[in-house]
């Protein structure tokens, strides 16, 4: 008998379709400022790059293009200097880099 063939986009819609309902379970933890869903995806990340460096630019970027509000409740949570991702980082990094608020008067 022989062997259907899969193309590779075949395999990789399959893939989403199988997985879609963890995947925007995934991207509400992210929007919503779930730590874990940010450690989650951040060690899954760094798993299949094997290279951590790249993890963190990566994991960097998707830090910056979340809301602010998003950003905010993610740096301000109790369990930060825990996590394994880049967050701890990306916190230091902010906190030399912020401007001191104007007065107003």
């Amino acid at each position: 008998m022989a062997r259907k063939k899969i193309s590779l986009y075949a395999l990789r819609r399959q893939l989403l379709e199988t997985h879609w309902d963890e995947i925007e379970k995934m991207a509400m933890g992210l929007l919503s400022g779930q730590l874990e869903a940010f450690e989650m995806y951040g060690v899954a990340l760094a798993d299949l790059i094997d290279n951590a460096a790249q993890a963190d630019m990566h994991m960097a970027v998707l830090f910056e293009v979340l809301p602010p509000a998003t950003q905010k409740k993610l740096l301000s949570d109790e369990r930060l200097q825990e996590s394994e991702t880049v967050l701890p980082s990306i916190a230091s990094l902010r906190a030399k880099t912020m401007r001191p608020r104007r007065r107003r008067g």
